[in-house]
């Protein structure tokens, strides 16, 4: 087991509004050997938290129900140096089934041991609790959740806060620190639509 008190520097991060305006800055600071959950309706600051700590040398997984390809083009993430699993039905190399939640627990603690100093980006949670039920999904978790603690990685899960009730929001938040991405609604029809790194 490793004890980890590394922390990893994202620099300023602005919150823009969709005339390119910032609303808040703020510097952020990681800690590896933890998991934070990320609520946000879209996975846009999620992505930049990844890109920012795979370009500073950390060695990056990315799990997630979004293609590849589609990572790529709508949120600017590069593949190329990535490990990735993509969550889907469809047979392919890297693509694992929703269902089989063992496997991928597997496959992601693999990575953790190979690469103790490493971040995982795990989006999808929602799809994995539709087809596994929300005390399967959060077992999951938990377990990877340990092994992040236990190899001093850090684990990032993009999750849209609607898509949980009161009760399962306080669960999945527990023993994890949440970053919560407010819907900020500057007048009507004018949400953030966008994080940029400054």
């Amino acid at each position: 087991m490793q004890e980890s008190d590394e922390k990893l520097y994202i620099g300023p991060v602005a919150i823009v509004n969709i005339m390119g305006t910032a609303i808040d800055k703020k510097e952020l600071e990681l800690e590896s050997g933890i998991t934070y959950l990320i609520k946000e309706a879209r996975p846009y600051l999620s992505t930049k938290l990844f890109q920012s700590l795979v370009r500073s040398g950390l060695p990056g997984l990315t799990v997630s129900r979004i293609y590849p390809q589609k990572l790529e083009e709508n949120y600017e993430i590069d593949m190329k140096n990535l490990q990735y699993i993509w969550l889907s039905r469809s047979r392919g190399e890297n693509n694992m089934d929703p269902v089989r939640l063992g496997p991928l627990a597997m496959r992601i603690e693999e990575f953790i041991k190979a690469n103790s100093s490493s971040v995982i980006f795990l989006e999808g949670i929602e799809y994995l609790m539709l087809v596994n039920g929300f005390d399967v999904v959060r077992s999951f978790v938990d377990y990877i959740d340990e092994r992040v603690v236990s190899f001093g990685a850090t684990l990032l899960i993009s999750v849209s806060p609607n898509a949980f009730d009161k009760r399962e929001m306080a669960l999945m938040e527990r023993n994890k620190k949440v970053i919560d991405m407010p819907l900020i609604t500057l007048t009507e029809g004018m949400d953030i639509v966008n994080i940029l790194e400054r």
